[in-house]
């Protein structure tokens, strides 16, 4: 079965190439002066679009093929085969690459404040 995932260029290359072709256009509206409602609507259509071109490109590649679609499910929804290890791992990664990006950030001089949670979310944070 592993063949058959056998389009990583082709996965990677749209992969990479729609996000960023949404998000300069994006960037380029963000840029026109006179801003109205409909533009930022747009903006956060293309934006969102970009987020998720990814999942569309994968989503694509197993819908046209009947096998890798069935493979995929099968993956899924496999009870017998889960480990509870994996969804640990998924669980904790994004947060303890944050808390170690952090500390790594101490070691070039930045601060302990960037630890303090404001209960403001922003686009940093």
């Amino acid at each position: 079965m592993l063949e058959r995932y056998n389009k990583p260029v082709k996965f990677y290359g749209l992969s990479l190439i729609i996000p960023w072709v949404l998000w300069f256009i994006v960037a380029y509206i963000s840029h026109i002066s006179s801003q109205n409602a409909t533009l930022e609507i747009i903006k956060i259509v293309l934006g969102i679009a970009g987020l998720m071109a990814p999942v569309f490109v994968a989503a694509y590649f197993f819908l046209t093929d009947h096998e890798l679609l069935e493979d995929l499910k099968q993956r899924i929804f496999n009870i017998r085969e889960f480990n509870i290890l994996y969804l640990i791992i998924t669980f904790l990664m994004i947060p303890l690459s944050i808390i170690i990006a952090q500390l790594i950030s101490l070691l070039f001089g930045h601060d302990l404040s960037q630890f303090y949670i404001s209960g403001k979310p922003s686009f940093t944070s």
